[in-house]
């Protein structure tokens, strides 16, 4: 494995595509597999309704 792998995410094994959500630092959402577009429209409303300023 590659050693840089795990510092994107612990729980990551290296597959693409996978969507990471960081906001000020923080993770806030990983995803270590394909998204179908509605599953990831459906994320970013949710964060957006979630951190509904303009820092997301």
């Amino acid at each position: 494995m590659n050693t840089w792998i795990p510092a994107i995410h612990p729980s990551w094994q290296g597959t693409i595509p996978a969507t990471l959500f960081i906001r000020n630092g923080e993770t806030l959402h990983f995803e270590g597999a394909p998204l179908s577009h509605t599953a990831l429209t459906e994320l970013i409303q949710q964060f957006h309704n979630t951190h509904n300023d303009d820092t997301f």
